[in-house]
């Protein structure tokens, strides 16, 4: 009876196998002969002088097509599928270092050795397929690599060799309204960069446009806490411009904003201004991804003022809520944290808000006088939480003062709601005498 089991197993055991392998050979990218000739000659062909041949061994190639032995990009759908076969083979069958071209690579890897791919008509009906070793440095075929197939291609086959791949070059030059791939470019730009001290403080944008570029740069940096809001706690001091047709982004040390380098910049056509003929004023305000514009600093006479005029240091800013939102207002005097206000954040109609702001003199040349921030957030839930964070470091609001670094570690893990779902700005000012200054 054991013994009935135990070829029982081994048949099923054996019928899983070949079930298994069947699922291999039928799930392979180039079928028929073209595809048995690649997994039972070709690919176990190249495997072997890529492990052994000492011109190959541990070098990092490319496989690309060729022709007459010059590199080419491929340009039609049979020679990538053909690529993406050999890639997948030869990476299982051995130690071989292939690389791929990534257009986020900061350093570009150094290839010698090209792994050529060379699709031709011959004759009537049928094709000739040639895989060839050719060292781009010194121009040559190298001996013994040259293998071809020759044979009739299936239908599919001839229609991929006939379909022309997508030509998707990256643009030198964007429309100011491609706010997504000026954003990449940037962020790309970026990655490159070994200077990029964290946590890192975005400086507000200028305008709408630029806030929304803005955002979509700070969303791509996946680890959220790399980013501050506040300046004071910040290593590094990022600045976005638009001049002259051209996006730039420009880092500094926190505390030295006069030695900044430029560490990204990307050329521009058109106006980075959204029109807004086609939209009558409150349409305009809900079709917008953001909530908040950028914050004003106004007029001494400007209509709508708080500040109270005989006080001489104290600054009227405003901001524009395009959307229903709970806001939160808070202020960093001189390093130093607090709400505008203790009570709740209440759900804010759209309309522009104004608020006063007392500048005293600064007390370090190496940070502002004061920080204004403004948080809105669709949920009452996510604002409040934050506002509770903020009356605990705040006396005024019965709180008690925590070191600086201890709270802005608390508090740094509730500024993670959905971007969609939320929005800020802020704005510094710092005041040396009688003068006041945004930075």
């Amino acid at each position: 009876m054991k013994a009935k089991q135990r070829n029982l197993f081994m048949q099923l055991t054996l019928l899983a196998l070949a079930l298994f392998a069947s699922n291999i050979q039928a799930s392979r990218l180039v079928e028929g002969s073209l595809g048995s000739w690649i997994g039972q000659q070709a690919s176990p062909k190249l495997g072997e002088i890529l492990a052994r041949h000492p011109r190959f061994k541990g070098e990092p190639i490319k496989i690309t097509a060729t022709r007459d032995g010059h590199p080419l990009a491929i340009t039609d759908q049979l020679t990538d599928l053909i690529r993406e076969q050999l890639i997948e083979d030869l990476l299982s069958l051995a130690d071989v270092k292939i690389v791929f071209d990534e257009p986020n690579r900061c350093n570009p890897i150094r290839v010698n050795i090209v792994l050529g791919i060379e699709v031709q008509t011959h004759g009537a009906r049928e094709h000739r397929v040639s895989l060839v070793m050719v060292d781009i440095e010194e121009g040559i075929w190298l001996s013994g690599t040259n293998i071809f197939w020759h044979g009739r291609l299936s239908s599919a086959q001839r229609r991929a060799f006939d379909s022309r791949l997508p030509h998707r070059p990256t643009p030198a030059v964007f429309n100011a309204r491609q706010t997504p791939e000026i954003a990449q470019a940037l962020y790309t730009q970026m990655q490159c960069n070994n200077a990029i001290a964290t946590p890192i403080f975005f400086e507000p944008a200028e305008s709408d446009a630029d806030g929304n570029l803005l955002r979509r740069l700070i969303e791509k940096i996946s680890n959220q806490r790399l980013v501050t809001m506040d300046k004071e706690a910040a290593a590094s001091v990022i600045s976005l411009r638009y001049a002259q047709g051209e996006f730039s982004l420009d880092l500094a040390a926190s505390g030295f904003p006069d030695r900044s380098q430029r560490i990204a910049q990307v050329r521009v056509t058109g106006t980075t201004t959204a029109t807004t003929s086609a939209f009558e004023p409150g349409e305009l305000h809900k079709t917008r991804a953001h909530i908040l514009s950028a914050i004003q600093v106004a007029g001494h006479h400007a209509k709508n003022n708080v500040c109270d005029r005989r006080k001489e240091h104290c600054i009227d800013i405003s901001f524009e809520l395009y959307q229903s939102a709970y806001t939160v207002i808070f202020y960093t005097v001189n390093g130093q944290v607090a709400p505008l206000s203790c009570e709740l954040p209440t759900r804010q109609r759209p309309g522009r808000l104004h608020y006063g702001i007392n500048v005293p003199a600064a007390d370090s040349s190496l940070r502002p006088s004061v920080g204004f921030y403004a948080l809105a957030f669709k949920e009452r839930s996510a604002a409040s939480a934050l506002h509770r964070a903020l009356k605990k470091n705040a006396p005024k609001c019965g709180g008690r003062r925590l070191p600086q670094e201890n709270w802005v570690a608390s508090f740094a893990h509730l500024l993670h709601p959905p971007p969609d779902r939320s929005d800020w700005r802020a704005i510094h000012l710092t005041r040396d005498h009688t003068r006041t200054t945004r930075l």
